[in-house]
């Protein structure tokens, strides 16, 4: 099996390496086939039907992974994500600009996915509950991420605000069409840039409106041994304790 980055606009940033079959894929990217994670079956019918034939197979998922990663695994996903010299450097200038220095943790608030596109309402009463997590759970070192940036600007406006964020505009790295979206450079640079940062944190504390937990941090979280702890089960648990706490 061969990953190839090449058709994505993340290959902008990282190292891409060769491989023998690189000239079929970009001369062959219409015969792509798209599999989502609720399309398992389609997944198999690709490749039962592809068996004995001479062409290489080219799939693009997002499905999930829920098998436990191996150090090979691991190791092998590093190699795939490594930013090159223009991205290292870009890194080294957003470093320093938000004068980020270890030890640090991230709070990370995943709201709908509506929230990519803002030109539809934010949902308040989701908005309302990634506040009271805030509240109950952001510490002095936190770095706040959201897929939002309308939340962020929200959380920006509240009275005793102190915890940093980054002044991004976060895209979906996982959903599919984003790899033929079109003026999104920076959204790309930004999101792969807080998926970077993530490695390096001692802590990753994340809510979602989901009943999963956001494989942005999820999976920045597995590659490098960064704990990710789950705030949802807290939501309604010690409301009392943090009405009235600044963060």
């Amino acid at each position: 099996m061969v990953v190839d980055l090449s058709m994505h606009a993340i290959s902008n940033y990282l190292i891409v390496n060769e491989h023998e079959h690189a000239a079929y894929v970009k001369a062959n990217v219409n015969k792509l086939h798209f599999v989502d994670p609720h399309e398992t079956t389609k997944f198999n019918v690709i490749f039962k039907a592809s068996l004995g034939a001479k062409d290489p197979l080219l799939i693009c998922t997002n499905m999930f992974c829920i098998e436990p990663l191996s150090a090979e695994c691991k190791q092998f996903m590093k190699t795939l994500l490594t930013p090159n010299e223009e991205f290292t450097n870009y890194m080294i200038q957003q470093n320093a600009a938000y004068e980020l220095s270890a030890p640090y943790s991230i709070m990370h608030i995943r709201l709908g996915d509506d929230e990519f596109f803002e030109n539809i309402s934010i949902n308040n009463s989701n908005a309302n509950d990634a506040v009271a997590i805030l509240k109950q759970h952001a510490g002095p070192r936190d770095i706040l991420l959201s897929n939002s940036h309308r939340f962020k600007e929200r959380v920006k406006s509240l009275p005793g605000t102190t915890i940093a964020m980054f002044n991004t505009r976060p895209l979906h790295l996982g959903e599919l069409s984003t790899m033929f979206h079109d003026n999104v450079t920076d959204s790309f640079k930004e999101t792969l840039y807080e998926f970077f940062v993530l490695w390096h944190a001692s802590t990753i504390k994340t809510y979602s409106v989901y009943d999963w937990v956001s494989g942005f941090v999820k999976f920045a979280g597995l590659i490098h041994d960064v704990p990710v702890i789950d705030l949802k089960p807290t939501l309604f648990s010690q409301k009392s304790h943090y009405r009235n706490r600044n963060f």
